[in-house]
């Protein structure tokens, strides 16, 4: 009866070849923090990792794990008991009189067959998968706050759109009722001019509320409700887009394997199979010495420098019967070492995908991009002509707002799509593994 070990490896078994050939990195000296939008931002990110409340609870959670890890390597060393006491007796007839001991008790468990360094390193190797989960929250944390802080600045450039285009609406309606007055326009284009009007006032309320949400989202990530967003957004980054590189690295298995999450996977699969070892081997028995020093005196001072008795004992146990305990603990540390190393492979798995699906996205984004700058560029003439064809009578007002309505909807997929395609870029980063900070040499 031998425990059943996971390797890693399977897991890997079933990656399609070409995932795992050709994986030199190409600029592995890129790190998240050089994907920042703005330098500026540097100082509120160390902000952001020392307030976050979900971090903060995560390393209380790594303090404990270390305090359980001092639990295990203890159970290796001999405990010591020093028992000091005093009788005091006496009688009618006699004197009272004063009895002092001291007794050292100590107990050693002869690890003779590794189960307490099998205990020792599973509880070390949770440890170590902490804090690669915690490494990998930190990523996690800073690629979502530079998403916040893209759909903010994006959400301005919309607002900053539908100002011009409520602009246009007002400029319409000016020129319209001027016409109407005149005689020279109906009253259904100076209905349709307020209509169109009034539809970006709602717009705009729209959008502001939306950007209050994304707010609200910055203020729970910095666990902050006065966290504004004035702290990093200039008037003139507004109408700057930032340029965020692309991760230059191959597909993808080399890049992932420095991923923390999956490493912190690998480790819970060792401890799992530490444990597994270790309840097989409750079924051998165990080996403990114990031995006691005995001293007594009638004075207190002379405890310590008697001749002290003393006894040693080698115990022997072996368990025969327990119900069937041990035999339910082998299943279940076996059924934790296969879902261990499931969830490593879940999660292998996962990561390949979000590697794929970030590589398809920035070719279709890019795709996208292109094809809507020409859109733009043909909508903003589509526009000007039918202002003119307006204003010699060759067009109606209703023309007019339908060619304003496609250039503003075409420039505003067009910066939803730059939006997409940064968050995308910063996706790709996380997902492949970039570390907070590339290491020096």
């Amino acid at each position: 009866m031998a425990p059943q070990h996971y390797s890693p490896d399977q897991a890997l078994a079933d990656i399609p070849e070409q995932w795992v050939v050709e994986t030199e990195l190409r600029g592995q000296e890129q790190d998240l923090f050089s994907l920042l939008p703005n330098a500026d931002l540097e100082l509120l990110v160390v902000q952001l990792l020392a307030d976050n409340p979900a971090l903060q609870r995560r390393m209380f959670e790594l303090a404990e794990l270390q305090a359980l890890e001092g639990q295990a390597g203890a159970a290796r060393l001999p405990q010591l008991t020093l028992s000091p006491d005093l009788e005091r007796s006496g009688g009618p007839d006699a004197k009272a009189s004063n009895q002092y001991r001291a007794r050292l008790d100590a107990s050693w468990e002869l690890d003779i067959w590794g189960r307490l360094k099998n205990q020792r390193q599973a509880a070390q190797l949770d440890v170590q998968a902490l804090e690669l989960e915690i490494e990998y929250a930190k990523r996690s944390l800073l690629a979502d706050f530079i998403h916040r802080y893209l759909m903010l600045l994006n959400g301005y450039r919309q607002l900053d759109l539908e100002q011009r285009r409520l602009l246009a609406a007002e400029t319409n309606e000016k020129v319209i009722n001027r016409r109407y007055r005149s005689g020279l326009s109906s009253l259904q284009d100076l209905n349709a001019a307020q209509a169109d009007k009034f539809r970006q006032l709602a717009a705009i309320s729209q959008l502001s509320e939306t950007q209050e949400g994304h707010l609200r989202e910055l203020q729970r990530l910095f666990g902050d409700v006065g966290f504004s967003d004035q702290r990093f957004f200039a008037e003139s980054s507004i109408n700057s887009w930032p340029q965020i590189r692309f991760p230059e690295v191959a597909m993808p298995a080399l890049a992932l394997s420095q991923r923390p999450d999956l490493l912190a996977a690998f480790k819970k699969i060792k401890a799992a199979d530490q444990r597994s070892d270790y309840s097989y081997k409750q079924l051998l028995p165990s080996f403990t010495l114990t031995a006691n020093l005995l001293s007594s005196s009638t004075r207190a001072g002379d405890v310590l420098s008697q001749d002290p008795s003393w006894t040693l004992l080698g115990q022997l146990t072996q368990t025969v019967f327990s119900g069937g305990r041990i035999k339910a603990d082998i299943a279940a540390a076996e059924a934790r070492a296969g879902q261990a190393y499931w969830s490593y492979r879940e999660l292998l798995l996962a990561a390949f995908l979000e590697v794929a699906a970030s590589l398809s996205q920035e070719s279709s984004l890019a795709d996208q991009q292109q094809s809507l700058e020409l859109s733009l560029r043909h909508a903003q003439k589509s526009q000007f002509e039918y202002e003119q064809r307006y204003q010699r009578g060759l067009a109606t007002i209703l023309d007019v707002i339908a060619a304003q309505r496609t250039s503003f909807d075409v420039e505003s997929q067009l910066l939803g799509v730059e939006r997409e395609r940064a968050s995308n870029r910063i996706s790709m980063a996380l997902a492949l593994g970039l570390p907070m900070v590339a290491e020096e040499g």
